[in-house]
């Protein structure tokens, strides 16, 4: 190999045992002969060690026979497709759905070497005995319906996949959240795994030491990262608490509940009774008078809101795409809607309103059919909520619409990111004629075939065909009839053993030329409900500003008539009975809670400041309204943000420069001006590259104090703070009014993943002694 590189490259690289060694080593091979000849190639990799690469490339290439190989590779993937069979006469229609399922089986991909030596989550070397070890987990992708498609056509992969969570829990002290060769990105939220093992189980897949599963469940349910110390102390998280809160409420809350069904089925009562009262913390953030999920700050409902606006409070998305997001509780959903009817409403409003979302750009939401986003995942359960209502014919609408626009024959024929396999496992479950909407749970929700024939090869040997007449267009689905075996049936759910017990599944129209409202009323609606261990939702601040001049009226709004609201001002012994609003006149920190019955809710604590002075703001350029700090007030409101700056406590500001006049409530002698500032290169927020302070006895006529000159390196990746300015050493006494301009770094530079567009200046506090 030294042949080949020059000499810079040589230096670069340690030469031993005949081995290169580096970071970035490089390798060109030339061989002699006339150009156009063929040269055969076999390469070995492993996680390992060159030994076990060497292993592999033995059993796994032990010949020079490249057309053997073709054909053995053709062979295998024929055995793999076809355990889904369908038939049409559209050839794009086929490509499309072999495609899909092609795609549904490139990852997880085996991770061991053919000895079963494996990498493990501690870096050290494992041996997978009696499995398979698997990598690439893009959990909060593929727990939505690609593991479920495998818990129908493989048994042993899926048991492998657990087999190598628990693995994996047991080596690096967690079950997988978003893992790749080895390592935790921790890219994504939740901790999906455990839905994965739950929906398994429930499907009679027991193949892995489901004792050992329950525990490393738990085990991710209760740690404090991420938001869950808040989540567990309080049954929900707030801005307060940690970024993207709606979102991971609400996951965290289904995740809970999957764990719950885990330690029903294995006896564990208490166990179950904890994780299935955390499985209703959604209830903490939904707005019942907007029927929509939204964030909570200090007590109180975060303000302003619009549910189209993408924003740090969700994940990849809106309060629009993330508002029917319980698939474990859809009853109780559809009670707080006001009945089925009303969430038949707002479905309605759902695919009917604007493509148009607010807030940042978000690449991943696409697939826009009005806020259903089918490009991303926290969409893919929606058009099938409509059968919750009655409304079977609007689900097969849709279905209908998604598969024909949003999966084609072309080179861009995906509608989104494939996130490896949940994209095109949506597709190949909603072709089949129905989707699992709560995985978990052994119900998939019916929709409409999209091929006059399909063969379900069912793991257990069996086959389920689902059939519908060619001729039968469902343009009024509500005449459709169901049969399973050949017995009619009108539930608009099918469970996983029905499935499994093999047979033929068929959607065929009803005789009837013209479809009653009997008729179309006869569907049995698929159901949700958690009926025990209810949580009583907290009670909340009508306050959304929690600073104050003179005196504040505290208001305090209950979730439930029925219910008793009690709260204390800390530092008082006992809680009050809450009967009507009442004033403080000093900084304070309030709790409340709620009471119905024997159950009471969680604590809520809104603090309170009364300004220590009258001081004005005025801002010459508007801040971005996805980071506003609680407003103009918020650069001298005395909070300030941390590291984490999604949580919403800084002002930010792109591209303008920030300039702000500070007016005080009398003359006095200035010491000292500073500022707040943070920087996370990585998410397009630099320090400004100067601040300049200036001092004014009237306002009209400025002097220069202080000149900053940033010497940071904006390179740097850590997420940073620092104080900007200093002491005053002229112009100081007896002043009224002190100016600061931020000057924003301008355009990223070339070196920079956002080459070209603007950067931010995010600032929380100015400080003025």
């Amino acid at each position: 190999m030294g042949d080949f590189l020059n000499e810079q490259s040589q230096k670069e690289f340690l030469l031993k045992d005949n081995y290169y060694s580096g970071k970035n080593v490089k390798a060109v091979f030339s061989f002699p002969g006339k150009e156009g000849k063929k040269i055969t190639v076999k390469v070995g990799i492993s996680n390992v060690s060159i030994d076990g690469a060497r292993k592999n490339l033995e059993k796994e290439a032990s010949h020079w026979d490249f057309e053997k190989y073709k054909k053995e590779a053709e062979y295998s993937w024929e055995n793999e497709l076809k355990k889904i069979e369908v038939s049409d006469k559209d050839k794009n229609k086929l490509s499309v759905f072999y495609t899909a399922l092609y795609h549904c089986m490139i990852h997880p991909s085996i991770a061991n070497d053919v000895d079963g030596n494996y990498r493990g989550r501690d870096f050290k070397i494992h041996k997978a005995e009696g499995y398979n070890y698997y990598s690439v987990f893009s959990l909060w992708d593929t727990y939505r319906a690609l593991h479920p498609l495998y818990t129908l056509i493989d048994k042993t992969r899926t048991e492998d996949f657990i087999k190598t969570f628990i693995a994996q829990f047991e080596q690096g002290g967690r079950l997988p959240v978003w893992e790749l060769a080895s390592n935790e990105t921790d890219c994504m939220i939740g901790y999906h795994s455990v839905s994965v093992i739950a929906d398994a189980y429930q499907k009679g897949i027991k193949g892995f030491d489901a004792e050992k599963a329950l525990e490393a469940m738990k085990n991710s349910a209760m740690e404090d990262r991420l938001g869950l110390a808040a989540y567990k102390k309080n049954n929900m998280i707030t801005v307060d608490d940690e970024s993207e809160s709606v979102s991971r409420t609400l996951e965290y809350a289904y995740d809970d509940w999957c764990i719950a069904q885990m330690a029903k089925s294995l006896g564990k009562e208490n166990d179950f009774k904890t994780f299935i009262y955390r499985s209703q913390a959604w209830k903490n953030l939904f707005d019942k008078q907007i029927t929509f999920f939204r964030p909570r700050k200090n007590g109180a409902w975060q303000n302003p809101f619009d549910p189209k606006q993408v924003n740090n409070n969700f994940t990849e998305g809106n309060s629009w795409q993330y508002s029917f997001y319980v698939p474990q509780d859809m009853e109780t959903l559809i009670e707080l809607h006001g009945g089925k009817k009303a969430l038949e409403f707002k479905l309605d409003k759902l695919f009917s309103a604007s493509t148009i979302t607010t807030g940042r750009m978000q690449a991943d939401i696409t697939g826009l059919i009005g806020q259903y986003a089918h490009g991303n995942e926290p969409s893919h359960h929606i058009a099938y909520l409509y059968n919750y209502t009655g409304k079977y014919n609007k689900t097969v609408k849709l279905i209908d619409t998604i598969c024909t626009n949003f999966y084609t024959n072309a080179p861009d024929g995906l509608i989104g990111n494939e996130d490896c396999g949940q994209m095109s496992a949506w597709y190949i479950f909603s072709s089949m004629g129905f989707y699992p909407v709560c995985p978990g749970s052994t119900d998939y929700i019916l929709g409409k075939p999209q091929f006059s024939d399909v063969k379900l090869n069912l793991y257990n040997g069996k086959t389920i065909s689902i059939t519908k007449p060619v001729e039968y267009n469902f343009k009024n689905a509500n005449g459709t009839q169901f049969s399973l075996n050949k017995n009619n049936f009108d539930n608009l759910f099918i469970s996983h053993q029905q499935l499994m017990n093999g047979g033929n599944l068929n959607f065929s129209a009803s005789k009837e030329k013209t479809i009653s409202d009997t008729l179309s009323k006869r569907f049995i609606s698929p159901s949700s409900k958690i009926a025990d261990s209810l949580l009583v939702p907290a009670p909340i601040f009508k306050n959304t500003i929690n600073i104050f001049n003179d005196t504040l009226k505290i208001v305090i709004i209950s979730n439930n008539k029925k219910s008793k609201v009690l709260y204390r001002i800390v530092g008082e012994e006992n809680f009050n009975t809450y009967k009507t609003s009442f004033i403080i006149t000093k900084s304070c920190t309030i709790e409340t809670y709620e009471q119905l019955g024997k159950s009471k809710s969680s604590i809520v604590r809104a603090q309170f400041f009364k300004r220590p002075n009258k001081w004005k703001v005025k801002l010459t350029n508007n801040y971005n309204s996805q980071y506003t700090a609680g407003g103009d007030i918020g650069l001298i409101d005395g909070v300030r943000g941390d590291v984490n700056w999604k949580k919403g406590n800084w002002q930010g500001y792109q591209p303008k420069d920030v300039e702000a006049i500070i007016e005080l409530d009398k003359l006095m002698d200035i010491k000292s001006v500073k500022a707040g500032f943070l920087q996370d290169s990585r998410s397009w927020i630099l320090f400004p590259t100067e601040l300049e302070i200036y001092t004014s006895v009237d306002g009209l006529n400025y002097n220069l104090v202080i000149t900053y000159k940033n010497k940071k390196d904006p390179k740097e990746e850590e997420v940073t703070l620092q104080e900007l300015g200093g002491s005053t050493n002229v112009y100081n006494k007896q002043i009224k009014f002190v100016k600061i301009i931020a000057k924003n770094f301008g355009k990223l530079p070339e070196w920079h993943q956002g080459k070209g567009e603007d950067a931010f200046i995010f600032i929380d506090e100015i400080l003025i002694e």
